[in-house]
């Protein structure tokens, strides 16, 4: 299922639009690359709301602050259907056209660094 990076979240009954586009992969390298973390709630709140930002800014609405993203991510796991949606928002992440060439980055660092790793050391 193609999302085109784009994809919503619904918690406690509100659907809340989110668009995976380059505003939104540069928001989470910028969060990310500022303090990593392996929380994978944070991690999330970290995707959540810069997808939602690129979202507001597509269509001039508001931005949302990075504490109400965090509220809305602390209830949607919560919600009975909180895995399924992780997986969601993390395919469609992951799948839309700026988040697929991030992800295929990052794989190809983590392979040359491997590659360098295996190198034998010359004294």
């Amino acid at each position: 299922m193609a999302t085109n990076g784009i994809c919503s979240i619904k918690v406690k009954g509100v659907e809340y639009p989110l668009y995976f586009g380059m505003l939104a992969i540069e928001e989470v390298g910028n969060r990310m690359g500022n303090n990593p973390s392996s929380n994978m709630v944070k991690i999330t709140t970290d995707i959540v709301y810069a997808g939602m930002c690129n979202w507001a800014f597509r269509k001039d609405l508001v931005y949302p602050t990075y504490e109400s993203v965090s509220d809305i991510i602390e209830d949607l796991f919560d919600e009975e259907d909180a895995s399924e949606q992780y997986i969601n928002i993390d395919k469609c992440f992951r799948e839309s056209k700026y988040g697929s060439k991030l992800i295929n980055a990052v794989e190809d660092v983590k392979k040359k660094v491997m590659k360098d790793l295996k190198k034998p050391e010359t004294t």
